[in-house]
């Protein structure tokens, strides 16, 4: 059975988000993301200092290998290379992130909030990494 725990190795403060990352097969970055995001709408910061509390921390323990990371690439980029990076994770043009970050930071702000944080979290990239594979059921 996989366990839960904090990595010494990947962290940015604790390890709960490259602990999560693991344990779910996913990039870091979305749980960074996402807790930022919830610190300030719900109980976020809680939920982060009760599994900083809780979790084990693993100082031998690193990601695996195979898990595809996001970075914001200097390949294709137009302004700091966030729309080109999650383009090239979803495997879908980058135009679609850029109109939706300037739309949504028009309409209320969200865009502009939401690339700034990407913009100090996303770790930088000079070209694409080999596309992302989905697999097929």
């Amino acid at each position: 059975m996989k366990k839960l725990c904090r990595l010494q190795q990947e962290r940015k403060i604790a390890g709960i988000c490259s602990g999560l990352g693991e344990y779910f097969g996913m990039d870091p970055v979305i749980f960074r993301v996402l807790f930022i995001l919830s610190f300030f709408v719900t109980v976020g910061g809680l939920v982060y200092l009760v599994m900083w509390m809780m979790l084990p921390l693993r100082p031998d323990m690193g990601l695996s290998p195979n898990i595809n990371r996001l970075y914001a690439l200097e390949e294709g980029k137009k302004v700091a290379g966030i729309s080109a990076g999650l383009g090239h994770f979803f495997g879908i043009d980058p135009n679609i992130f850029r109109v939706l970050f300037v739309v949504s930071a028009l309409a209320g702000g969200a865009g502009l909030f939401i690339y700034i944080i990407l913009y100090f979290i996303l770790p930088r990239s000079q070209s694409a990494r080999p596309p992302v594979s989905h697999a097929q059921d």
